[in-house]
């Protein structure tokens, strides 16, 4: 389901972060390493919808509903149900679980 989705990216997420990973810009090279994606643009695609920089250190979990969202609007373009995922409460729902 959709639910479970999200709940394995919340807890990848927040996995990196145990380990240490504070940037958007470490978060997204692990997750779309360079020689497969375009990972500069899609580490500030992500950052840039946080309102951050790509190097700046943040804490994922007190962000992780948007840095999901953010994360899932670049690799899908949009919400797969459409509407905003930060209205919506299956991504709250997900990470609460997480």
């Amino acid at each position: 389901t959709l639910g479970n989705g999200i709940r394995a990216a919340a807890k990848e997420v927040l996995l990196d972060e145990s380990r240490g990973v504070r940037t958007i810009a470490v978060l997204i090279r692990n997750w779309a390493p360079p020689t497969e994606n375009e990972t500069a643009a899609y580490a500030l695609a992500v950052a840039r919808a946080l309102g951050i920089g790509a190097e700046e250190p943040i804490s994922f979990r007190a962000n992780l509903p948007a840095l999901l969202a953010a994360i899932f609007r670049q690799e899908n373009g949009r919400h797969p149900l459409g509407g905003d995922w930060i209205a919506d409460a299956d991504i709250y729902a997900a990470v609460a679980l997480a």
